[in-house]
């Protein structure tokens, strides 16, 4: 287990260096992907170059939410992490009696229950890169919802209503379009990743 959370370990880091990881798995993801269409083999989800960009955000918040929470869990409430256990509060206690515990902090320590949390950096990066990833992920499905029909010409730099549907082809409008596609990501996506 503790070469498994080694491995995966990233969202435990400050968001810079998680988020360069990140990016260098999503460039494997590609890679593989380009390999598989090399071979003429199907190409695995989330892996195709060819299509939209990968959802990122939606792909961390599932990693961090059923993979790594659960397994940095397990090694703190068995006390294999750096941190240490702090008396909680009043109000945390209460929290606790009622269930109310987001989802990724809803271990429950083994050895000290109701009466002690275990703190530590590992864990205010993960809740704080889980929080990053939400929000980019709410204002990805906010974009969506908002555009309803509106998608980016594979081809062309702009975006162009067809009937609803995505366009295939190069863009319709001049050569003089003034959207560019960094602007126009960013208002369809509402993301910059």
């Amino acid at each position: 287990m503790c070469i498994k959370l080694a491995d995966i370990n990233a969202p435990c880091k400050d968001f810079d260096l998680h988020s360069q990881w990140t990016k260098r798995i999503v460039e494997e993801f590609y890679q593989q992907g380009d390999n598989e269409a090399e071979l003429g083999m199907q190409i695995s989800a989330y892996m195709d170059r060819s299509k939209d960009e990968p959802r990122v955000p939606e792909l961390q918040l599932n990693f961090i939410k059923h993979l790594v929470a659960p397994l940095y869990h397990s090694m703190a409430s068995s006390c294999l992490v750096p941190g240490s256990w702090v008396e909680i509060t009043e109000e945390e206690e209460e929290e606790l009696r009622n269930g109310e515990t987001d989802g990724l902090n809803s271990a429950k320590p083994a050895i000290m229950p109701h009466t002690h949390k275990f703190v530590s950096h590992l864990q205010k990066n993960l809740d704080s890169n889980y929080a990053v990833w939400k929000v980019r992920d709410e204002a990805y499905q906010a974009g969506l919802k908002i555009t309803n029909g509106w998608r980016r010409s594979r081809k062309g730099g702009c975006y162009s209503r067809r009937g609803g549907g995505v366009s295939s082809g190069s863009c319709s409008c001049s050569s003089s379009c003034s959207t560019s596609k960094s602007q126009s990501k960013q208002q369809v996506r509402g993301r910059s990743w």
